[in-house]
This record gives C-alpha cells, sequence and structure tokens, in this order.
C-alpha cells in the first residue's frame, strides 16, 4: 500500500484531495493507515487472549501520544495542518511498538501455516468490497458536496463531522468486546440468544440517550470551541453521532451471519446501504452540510435494517430475538427530541437550558422506565458510586 502511494504519489494526491500541494499530506496519512492495519491483528491478539487491561493501556498510550505531539507541532513548532497528521503518525508508531513489545513472547518464532494463510485470504477476499462500501457510505459525500457548495461547506462539514465522531469513544469499546462475548456464547446459543437480546436492548436505549447529547450540546460547543463563522458545523454534529452509533449497532448484529460461516452476506446490506447513500446524495445536498449529514444517517439506518433481513431470510441461525416494541417506542421519542434541538436557539442561554433540560428529563425518565435489567443495573451504579 505504502510502495504504490510513494510511486503514484501525484495521482493519489489528485484524485483524493486534488490539488498537489498536499502530497505530503496524503504520503503521511496513509503512512499512518498502513501501520493501524498492522496494528489490528496484533489488538485482535490481544482482545481474543483475553488481556482487556494491555488492550486498554496501549490504546490510551497511542491517543495522549498522538495528541500530545500534534500539540507540540501545532501550537509551539506551528507547522500548520500537517502536525494533526505527524501526530497521528506518531501516535499510531508508538502504539504498533507496544503492542509488538507487550506480545513478544507470544508472537515470536513458531510455524507458518500455510492452511490457516489459505482460510484467511478465502474468507478475507470477498470482505474487499465492504470496505469500499462503508468508505461510500461513511465519507463519499464529501466530494459531491464540495462540487455543489464549495470547499467552505467541506470544511464545515468536516468540523462537525470531528465533533461528532467522539460518539466512537463509546461505541468503539462496546463493538471491540462484543464480538468475542456472544461468538462465546454461539454452543448454547438457544439458550444465550435471549440475554444477548437484552444486552442489545440496553446498549441501543443507552447509546441512543447519548446521541442526543450530541444533539443537545452541539450549538453550545460550537459557541465555546470555535468563531461565529464555524458555528453552523452544528447542524451536523448530532446526525454524525447518530451515524457512528448506528454503524456500531450494525457490528452488533452481525454474529448470526458469522455463526452460520456466510460472511458474504454482509456485502448484501453494505451494497444496498452504498447505493441508498448515493441516491441520497444526489436527492439532499441540495440543503448543504444538513443534507449531507441526513444523507449519511440514512444510508447508516438502512445498513442495520437489511442486515436484520438478511440474518432472518438467509442463515440457518436463529436470529437475536429484539424487542422491537420497546425499541420502537424508545426510538420514537428519541426522534421526536432529537428533531426539537433544532428549533433551539443557544444564543439565549436560559431558554436552551431549560428547553434542552426538559428534552433530556423526558428521555431519561424514559430510559429507566423502559430498559431491561433496569434494577440490576442501578444497583452496579450504586456499588461503583460507594467504592469512589
Amino acid at each position: 500500500m505504502l510502495v504504490i502511494t510513494v510511486f503514484a504519489l501525484d495521482w493519489v494526491t489528485a484524485v483524493s484531495v486534488g490539488s498537489l500541494e498536499y502530497r505530503l499530506h496524503v504520503l503521511v496519512a496513509i503512512a499512518t493507515v498502513v501501520l493501524n492495519v498492522l496494528c489490528l491483528p496484533l489488538q485482535l491478539e490481544q482482545q481474543f487472549s483475553g488481556r482487556p487491561k494491555e488492550y486498554v493501556a496501549v490504546s490510551l498510550a497511542g491517543v495522549f501520544f498522538s495528541s500530545l505531539c500534534s500539540l507540540i507541532l501545532v501550537v509551539i513548532f506551528e507547522v500548520g495542518s500537517i502536525g494533526p497528521l505527524v501526530g497521528s503518525l506518531l501516535g499510531q508508531a508508538v502504539s504498533y511498538s507496544l503492542l509488538m513489545y507487550s506480545g513478544k513472547e507470544r508472537l515470536v518464532g513458531g510455524e507458518v501455516d500455510w492452511q490457516i494463510g489459505m482460510q484467511l485470504l478465502k474468507h478475507g477476499m470477498p470482505m474487499l468490497p465492504s470496505f469500499v462500501f462503508l468508505f461510500v457510505i461513511q465519507s463519499g459525500v464529501r466530494w459531491p458536496l464540495e462540487w455543489r457548495h464549495g470547499m467552505e461547506q467541506v470544511g464545515l462539514y468536516s468540523l462537525g463531522t470531528s465533533l461528532g465522531s467522539v460518539m466512537a469513544l463509546f461505541t468503539t469499546g462496546v463493538v471491540t468486546a462484543w464480538m468475542p462475548w456472544v461468538m462465546a456464547q454461539s454452543s448454547a446459543w438457544k439458550e444465550s440468544r435471549n440475554l444477548v437480546a437484552r444486552r442489545f436492548t440496553q446498549y441501543f436505549m443507552v447509546g441512543s440517550f447519548l446521541v442526543l447529547l450530541f444533539f443537545c450540546f452541539a450549538q453550545p460547543a460550537l459557541h465555546l470551541l470555535t468563531s461565529h463563522e464555524f458555528y453552523d458545523a452544528w447542524r451536523v454534529v448530532g446526525l454524525v453521532a447518530a451515524s457512528n452509533f448506528m454503524v456500531a449497532v450494525f457490528s452488533l448484529v452481525l454474529p448470526p451471519v458469522y455463526m452460520a460461516k456466510k460472511v458474504p452476506l454482509i456485502l448484501i446490506s453494505q451494497g444496498i446501504s452504498a447505493a441508498v447513500a448515493v441516491a441520497c446524495m444526489y436527492y439532499f445536498l441540495v440543503f448543504g452540510i444538513l443534507g449531507a449529514a441526513f444523507s449519511v444517517f440514512l444510508a447508516s439506518v438502512v445498513l442495520v435494517v437489511v442486515q436484520l433481513f438478511v440474518n432472518f431470510k438467509l442463515t440457518n441461525i436463529e436470529p437475536i430475538p429484539l424487542d422491537f416494541y420497546r425499541l420502537g417506542i424508545f426510538l420514537a421519542l428519541l426522534i421526536f427530541c432529537c428533531g426539537a434541538t433544532f428549533f433551539l436557539d443557544a444564543e439565549n442561554f436560559f431558554h436552551f437550558s431549560v428547553r434542552a433540560l426538559g428534552l433530556l428529563s423526558i428521555s431519561g425518565c424514559l430510559l429507566l422506565a423502559m430498559i431491561p435489567g433496569r434494577a440490576v443495573l442501578l444497583e452496579r451504579v450504586r456499588e461503583l458510586a460507594s467504592r469512589r
């Protein structure tokens, strides 16, 4: 990947960015992706061998070092936009080094197993289009947005995306732990799938409430963090957080496909979702960054809905018995509350605070009333609070 980029850097830069003055930026960004790819199997080795503390420690060290380097390069050395990219590269290099060091006793030595290698290729090759579909769904909107509204709107959209993507701090941890936990239940799936459904409902309701927080506090956050010309970016923050959440939900409904050993079926939902994303871009980009964010969100919803249909119709594994009635009622209220945030005005701080607090209170009360196993969850919260 890196060699191809070095020899075709001008072409890659022209296609991805449109200006050759950003050749170095593109090279550093791709080098970061290369290191990230090399880290993945090492992270999975930690994950599946049951070493969560090491996994978290290495991840936090990489994030801390990346943030520190970015801050030093931008604030002290004033290198401009290349600073955060170099900071990310250095942070990823630290993560890779720590992963190799922590796993040196288990990873060094041994024999090459060509049979496993062929199995990896067999199961992995059909997934190559998956990355293309996900790229179209999550990032493909930037180019049409630039063509129709200019680079300034892309900048606003990118700012809102950066803030909304903070949702990944919650979703990544859950998704990372979800697949090993569910797959461990596969030997007794008939008995354990109800427990999986209950955990899914709990995650979905808590995650949806967190999405509402992004909708509610996007305006004051942009007021505090940016100057006036960037305020409009708040319109996409909540939708971006919701899109990230739905992509995570998609990962949570995948276990039946893996149990049935029909992983390529994922391409059906991803392909249909990518097509929906392209269609939405055509029709909704007239509304600028709001239309762009809504296109990504709608495609993410379609991704989950189609995958649930695939699980039910095309696998021989009993699906996760989700409580659609409970989820539907809660989701309907959340959609109403999220939509209402677009009518709040952070310029009037008192009115904004009262109304936002009302929306959060109503949703929070419904969450506590409807979430399954709330007594056990509340007891665990009390235990954690008493320890502290």
